[in-house]
């Protein structure tokens, strides 16, 4: 016969564990949402940046997002908005996103466009390519 003592220890410590295991069990279900909320603050973010970025490269991009943002009437208006991204993306983006952006703002260009593409892909879905610069010219 299983004595008392054996019984409560076995209960409770079936009890413990459980408990350790929601425990553990809710910390990582918190870090995936953390993980996804972010990827697709991310995301978001990064598709409007660089849709930004190429009005300012060719204002007459701009029809893409005219009726979304009609604010913005003006070349000046757009780098502002895009430099006020690069301030946004200090909390989020990758250091190399935040440098290409850099880069892309004081030399407006198609290569700097590429590369900060190219850096956001990298940033977004953590794998390389074989696209260049070049590829991103339209």
């Amino acid at each position: 016969m299983v004595s008392e003592e054996i019984l409560i220890g076995l209960v409770g410590g079936l009890g413990v564990g459980t408990l350790i295991t929601s425990i553990v069990n809710y910390y990582l279900e918190n870090k995936k949402q953390s993980r996804v909320y972010e990827q697709e603050t991310k995301r978001e973010r990064y598709k409007a940046l660089v849709i930004k970025m190429l009005v300012v490269l060719d204002p007459t991009n701009q029809k893409y997002v005219l009726p979304i943002r009609p604010d913005l009437k003006t070349l000046e208006d757009w780098k502002k908005e895009v430099e006020a991204e690069w301030f946004n993306s200090w909390l989020f983006a990758s250091d190399e996103v935040i440098k290409q952006l850099k880069s892309f703002l004081n030399h407006p260009s198609t290569e700097n466009y590429g590369k900060t593409v190219i850096a956001i892909r990298k940033d977004l879905w953590g794998k390389e390519t074989n696209l260049t610069p070049e590829d991103f010219k339209i």
